[in-house]
């Protein structure tokens, strides 16, 4: 009687790992400098409500033992942030941004 290997090609998955599905990941997906005096407001695509997005400020000690403070964005799920003046300019450039998509 021969015993065969298992060859790595010829075995078949399992159907329930083949319909796993990778959980939901966010990604870096650009950075922009913050303007003095504009607003960052966040649009969720789902819902199509509008708010000011909430922000984070970190503090770090540099090298020069001066604090160093870095702010960042709670990111949520299925929203477009952008940065302007008022609610109606953000409007505005979320329109011109669509047109380009």
């Amino acid at each position: 009687m021969k015993i065969v290997p298992d060859i790595p090609f010829l075995v078949k998955p399992n159907k329930q790992q083949e319909e796993r599905k990778a959980p939901a990941e966010f990604h870096f997906v650009g950075a922009e400098n913050k303007v003095r005096g504009h607003i960052l407001f966040s649009y969720n695509t789902k819902t199509g409500e509008w708010k000011q997005a909430p922000l984070r400020r970190e503090a770090q000690i540099g090298i020069d033992g001066q604090p160093v403070f870095k702010t960042i964005v709670a990111k949520e799920p299925d929203c477009i942030y952008i940065q302007a003046l008022n609610l109606a300019n953000a409007k505005k450039r979320l329109a011109r941004i669509g047109q380009s998509l």
